[in-house]
């Protein structure tokens, strides 16, 4: 097995990690003030990356693979202005079934079902899941500067869940979404029906969809389905905000 990104040192993590998504972030944060929403926060990559890229800013991760969540909430102790939470983030109050390939901080675990072959996985946890909504009320968040969103093919729910914090606050989405691979199955059936679905209500609330190359770069761009697992990062940008990071993107900033 090859070693473990997320076990590098903190000060390597932070710079390598997704290295190129850091122009995007910066662009993205650019005459934004508030708190980072990092939802599927895994160990606190992101975390890192933030205290090097926009050290002032507010921080709150959300966690629900207890082995990963520890990780986190050490980082999250040590930081300035940080805090996580041991909860995924969904439509609703629940619990349900977290998936995992293997032990400890998995970065593939999922609780959708039918989003992966079951036979992929090989233990299971019990987490507790809330909507965004009312977490980041809970929490205190005044203000989101930011979302990122990886959470292995949850991420309709989560925005579902986001709704109105999303109307008030408008904040720039990092998020990853992992393509159908095996052409028509069921298990690519359902993935193209979530980017569906994600498309419409990114639409309803006036979103727009930026890809972000493997350069690191933005391009205005849609969630037709794709089966390129390189093409996994999108922006999803305020439609007023689109040309101006555009714009940005073109002066090479």
């Amino acid at each position: 097995m090859p070693w473990p990104t997320w076990l590098l040192p903190e000060p390597l993590l932070g710079r390598l990690y997704e290295r190129r998504l850091e122009p995007v972030l910066a662009a993205a944060l650019a005459g934004r003030n508030g708190t980072f929403v990092d939802v599927g926060a895994h160990v606190g990559e992101f975390l890192l990356k933030l205290r090097r890229i926009r050290p002032e800013l507010l921080y709150l991760g959300f966690e629900p693979n207890p082995d990963a969540f520890r990780v986190l909430a050490r980082r999250a102790s040590k930081a300035a202005h940080a805090q996580a939470l041991p909860v995924a983030l969904g439509e609703g109050n629940a619990t349900a079934t977290l998936r995992r390939r293997r032990g400890g901080a998995d970065p593939e675990a999922s609780l959708v079902e039918g989003f992966r072959d079951p036979s992929f996985y090989r233990s299971a946890v019990q987490v507790a899941v809330a909507p965004g909504d009312a977490r980041l009320r809970e929490a205190g968040v005044e203000r989101v500067a930011m979302m990122k969103i990886d959470v292995e093919g949850g991420e309709l729910e989560v925005l579902r869940g986001l709704r109105a914090t999303l109307a008030r606050d408008r904040p720039p989405i990092l998020c990853e979404l992992l393509p159908p691979f095996e052409g028509d199955t069921p298990l690519s059936l359902e993935r193209i029906r979530r980017f569906g679905e994600i498309d419409a209500l990114l639409r309803e609330i006036g979103y727009a969809v930026c890809l972000v190359g493997k350069d690191g770069r933005l391009r205005a761009g849609n969630l037709s389905p794709h089966s390129d697992v390189s093409r996994c990062d999108y922006l999803f940008v305020p439609r007023e905000r689109l040309s101006e990071l555009l714009a940005r993107e073109g002066e090479g900033t």
